[in-house]
């Protein structure tokens, strides 16, 4: 007859360790997905209360996921095999994870970004994690973390840090190639919506730290210097490598006028309401059920689907998450997760789901008005991040088009050229949903009625020049 573990039950939903982001940790960090050996794990989820103590990992198969190339992770998928000591003892089906999903903060010469972004990106995420992962009755749907840790390495003078989390294997993400269908979109808006009102701030992100005080490494995107840096990385060169490129002819006079204005465009980021966003909403960092059976609304006047269906998605990755206004996560979501012709058809039925469920979540005042008047200054938003990594984008696109030309005259030594092409396409996706979307909002008529920036404070730019 079996006997039961005293460990048996679901995982305890609790703070990861308070130490997380300063004080003495149990293990030292891995620096690589290979240095995550089967004891570092054991050790570290039974410490965390993650497999039962009576349980070993008798081995660990890793499997690298994401772009591959760096960026702001390592990221791998780990499959775990448990040897049982009790013979005979039933363990529960709710603990024990059979897949993790580990992530290793990358050399910094691997990244795109500074190294004290990918710090601050690496914070924001473990805290978010965090606080998510402690809610005893969480709204919003994302992947539970385990375990994690940030530290700055002295003797190799960078950062290193680990997140442990659920894998999600029983549905699929999304893909920027293909546009969300209906479905889909209904529910990572509905997500998002869950996700915007349990952090709500209403008029004052003050309200953020007075309600979650362990949030403090969220940021907010509507700070002082964003007009500054902003400013900084378009003169700099960015807004003249845009110019230069014609993938973006259509946009040339609007990005023109952006470098001019850019101080008054932030002033306009810089109104609320306030949440906390999630700050990268491509569809590849949301997994859907298959719903490609379910026929999509052939016309705006459909009705929306039935309460509970369509609604099972589970956001991921929240680096990038910051304080600001909401309408930066429902624009992106809407302008470049959607075909063009499709967003057109939806967009009214789309907005009102989001607006609904934050209703329901104990959000009101939000108003179609308010919304929509939020829309012009946030599609800049896109095209900013463009603008700041205009030289990168430029010089792979000239070796893109250098590889496809070698290619066509026999040269076909370019290992990885797949894995470009695939960019290239996700990118083209990315400029015409976007161009569209600034095109149908009249973009370049609301920027041309803002005020054209003076001068750049020298001190400021001194300041950034400083960090470079």
């Amino acid at each position: 007859m079996s006997r039961q573990s005293p460990a048996v039950g679901p995982l305890e939903a609790r703070p990861l360790d308070r130490h997380a982001l300063e004080g003495p940790l149990p293990e030292p960090i891995p620096t690589t997905l290979a240095s995550v050996t089967k004891e570092y794990l054991e050790r570290i989820m039974k410490a965390n209360n993650v497999i039962d103590k009576d349980l070993h990992i008798e081995s660990v198969q890793c499997r690298r996921i994401g772009e591959g190339k760096g960026f702001n992770s390592h990221c791998g998928i780990f499959k775990l095999s448990y040897e049982d000591h009790l013979k005979g003892v039933v363990h529960s089906t709710a603990r024990n994870p059979l897949n993790i999903v580990c992530k290793v903060m990358p050399p910094y010469e691997e990244t795109v970004c500074p190294a004290f972004l990918l710090a601050r990106f690496w914070g924001a995420e473990i805290c978010m994690m965090n606080c998510m992962s402690s809610d005893p009755a969480p709204v919003c749907k994302f992947p539970h973390c385990y375990y994690a840790a940030m530290r700055k390495d002295k003797e190799k003078k960078r950062h290193i840090g680990i997140i442990l989390m659920q894998a999600i294997t029983h549905i699929e993400p999304g893909n920027h190639i293909v546009p969300l269908i209906y479905r889909q979109c209904r529910a990572g808006l509905i997500n998002l919506a869950r996700f915007h009102a349990k952090f709500w701030c209403g008029g004052d992100p003050k309200n953020l730290a007075r309600k979650y005080p362990e949030l403090k490494s969220i940021r907010s995107v509507t700070s002082r210097e964003t007009g500054v840096t902003t400013k900084y990385m378009i003169e700099t060169g960015g807004w003249k490598d845009v110019i230069l490129m014609p993938e973006y002819s259509r946009i040339h006079t609007l990005v023109s006028m952006f470098a001019r204005k850019v101080k008054s465009i932030a002033n306009e980021l810089r109104i609320g309401p306030f949440t906390i966003s999630h700050g990268d909403t491509k569809s590849d960092n949301f997994f859907f059920t298959d719903a490609k059976e379910a026929p999509d609304p052939p016309n705006p006047h459909t009705s929306y689907a039935p309460e509970g269906e369509g609604d099972d998605c589970i956001t991921c990755d929240f680096q990038l998450s910051t304080i600001c206004n909401p309408c930066r996560d429902v624009v992106s979501f809407l302008m470049l997760n959607l075909s063009s012709e499709n967003r057109r058809l939806w967009l009214p039925q789309l907005c009102a789901v989001y607006r609904e469920e934050l209703s329901r979540n104990g959000v009101t005042g939000y108003t179609e008005k308010k919304m929509m008047s939020d829309f012009p200054a946030w599609l800049l938003w896109p095209l900013l991040m463009d603008i700041a990594c205009a030289n990168q984008l430029r010089l792979f696109l000239e070796k893109f088009k250098k590889e496809t030309d070698q290619i066509k005259n026999g040269d076909t030594q370019g290992q990885d050229y797949e894995a470009e092409r695939r960019r290239y396409i996700v990118n083209q996706h990315h400029r015409e949903r976007l161009f569209s979307a600034l095109e149908d909002f009249e973009v370049e008529a609301f920027v041309a009625k803002l005020g054209t920036d003076l001068n750049l404070p020298f001190f400021g730019c001194c300041c950034l020049w400083a960090l470079k």
